[in-house]
């Protein structure tokens, strides 16, 4: 399967940090575009999801992780 290069890494990492933005605009936008990026960041996704514990970011990870193929 491919991997992801450090600078598409660094940019999932990103848009997961923004899941816990106070500004519902900002966690919708990062929900969006993590979820087109689709199953390649799958790994880093579930990796976040086991090791938040911020209800608002685990219910935005598993919203798209449940959307990707």
């Amino acid at each position: 399967s491919p991997s992801l290069n450090p600078e598409t890494l660094s940019r999932i990492e990103g848009l997961i940090a923004r899941l816990g933005s106070p500004d519902w605009a900002t966690r919708e936008s990062a929900t969006r575009e993590l979820g087109a990026f689709g199953y390649l960041a799958r790994p880093v996704l579930q990796r976040e999801l086991a090791a938040t514990d911020d209800p608002e970011v685990e219910r935005r990870l598993e919203r798209v992780l449940s959307g990707l193929n």
